[in-house]
């Protein structure tokens, strides 16, 4: 059958059905190989900085609810205190049977026991309002808190995992020494003495790498949990090279003072016992009632029927003392609340004077190991002599081990700087932004706000 298109020229159809083709079979063959064979390896995951560890620490403790649950509590109480002041109806339907055969019924409805309570509806909505923000800020406080607990244990893993490396060459190297002893059998006692000690010290050795080892694993399965993430795809990054950020401690007092969530709490806790003994004496002023309803009135011994409104009003005359104790309650625990709000402030003064002067001293540190070149220099002029022949190669591998040995000495002190700016921000209540910025200019009070 002759085909009209032009000769040399394929048919669409043709060519897509080859290019599905062509599709389909890639994708059975599965995963890249190599030329081997073998299956082509994946790429390694990205390290995780500290950053990135408390980002998605906190994505999984808000997927759990850990951190806002006292917010949401509070929050919870304030709307219910909200809705107890607003009009809520109630019906109630009775029937009344008399001794004289009579029978009839009424239905009355209810606006809610406090709707005419201004003033203290007023005061509890306050109350209220008060402890939802003081919520808030406890929130905050242990949502900063978490994030520190975070940093230190991704340092902590760092720390470890160095530790079990370092444990390990050291178990490798008394290995090696005591097979080296063990296979030059002879007669010499102190040689067998020599043996028997590097055998007791490769088993030590070896004891103390798989206490590393299980430590490294302990360490890492913390983090992996805190972030969400399998053990076995934690990568941790190195800190970065720290810098001592522009700051005094008569910075860091003043912005505690202001900043400090514990103080704001305690201080906004004060004016809700204020309020509290507010309410109590509120309690005796005469608290009115409103009511509707409708009464059928079929009963002889009553002749009314039909809608009604019923205003009355409730005079407290005498309550045994029980508004005054509650108001003393109230008076005593503000009282013993300015005493602990004094101790509190002595004791943020105190640790942010601790931590400034531990990060102080961690920073100087690291300065120091920074600027002694010394074994980075012998390690440099020992390779200049081995190609000249001027040194053994055992030297040359001293000189090698002593350069990293100071290499690992100045990644100590960098992660030692990393935590203890951790512990000062938490003793601030600050974030890395604000510290960087030297703490200036000074935030307002961070008190919390009386709602209106």
């Amino acid at each position: 059958m002759n085909d009209p298109r032009p000769a040399g020229r394929r048919p669409r159809a043709r060519t897509g059905a080859r290019a599905c083709l062509v599709l389909l079979a890639a994708c059975a063959a599965g995963p890249a190989r190599s030329a081997d064979g073998a299956d082509a390896p994946a790429a390694p995951p990205a390290p995780l900085t500290l950053a990135d560890c408390v980002r998605l620490a906190l994505r999984t403790a808000d997927a759990g609810g850990v951190l806002n649950s006292q917010a949401a509590l509070a929050d919870a109480a304030r709307r219910e205190t909200d809705a107890q002041s607003r009009p809520q109806l109630s019906v109630t339907v009775d029937g009344r049977q008399y001794s004289e055969g009579e029978q009839d019924y009424g239905v009355s409805v209810s606006l809610g026991e406090h709707v005419l309570e201004i003033p203290q509806n007023m005061v509890r909505r306050r109350i209220a309002r008060q402890r939802t923000a003081i919520a808030e800020t406890r929130t905050a406080r242990e949502r900063l808190r978490y994030e520190v607990q975070v940093r230190l244990a991704c340092i902590r893993c760092l720390e470890a995992g160095d530790a079990a490396g370092l444990a390990q060459a050291r178990a490798g190297a008394s290995a090696d020494r005591h097979k080296a002893l063990d296979g030059a059998a002879t007669d010499d006692p102190r040689m067998r003495r020599a043996a028997a000690a590097a055998a007791i010290d490769a088993a030590q050795r070896a004891v103390e790498s798989r206490d590393a080892a299980a430590a490294d694993r302990t360490a890492r399965e913390r983090v992996a949990a805190l972030c969400g993430l399998p053990s076995a795809a934690l990568v941790l990054a190195e800190p970065p090279d720290y810098a001592f950020p522009p700051v005094e401690l008569e910075d860091c007092l003043r912005w505690a003072r202001a900043h400090r969530g514990d103080l704001a709490a305690l201080q906004a806790e004060r004016e809700v016992l204020t309020l509290v003994a507010r309410l109590a004496g509120l309690e005796r002023i005469p608290r009115p009632r409103l009511s509707f309803g409708y009464d059928s009135g079929e009963s002889q011994l009553d002749e009314t029927r039909g809608n009604f409104a019923m205003l009355g009003l409730e005079i407290p005359l005498w309550d045994a003392g029980e508004v005054q104790a509650r108001k003393d309650q109230a008076l005593a625990r503000l009282d013993g609340l300015a005493a602990s709000l004094l101790q509190a402030e002595a004791e943020v003064s105190q640790s942010v004077t601790d931590a400034f002067i531990h990060l102080r001293q961690a920073a100087h540190d690291l300065q120091r190991l920074r600027a002694d070149t010394g074994p980075a220099d012998a390690f440099r002029e020992a390779g200049v002599r081995l190609a000249h022949g001027a040194i053994a190669p055992a030297d040359h591998a001293e000189a090698r081990f002593r350069n990293e040995e100071h290499a690992a000495r100045i990644r100590a002190a960098n992660r030692a700087c990393h935590s203890a700016h951790a512990t000062l921000l938490e003793a601030l209540q600050a974030a890395d932004g604000d510290l960087a910025a030297g703490l200036r200019p000074p935030a307002p009070a961070a008190g919390i706000a009386t709602p209106p």
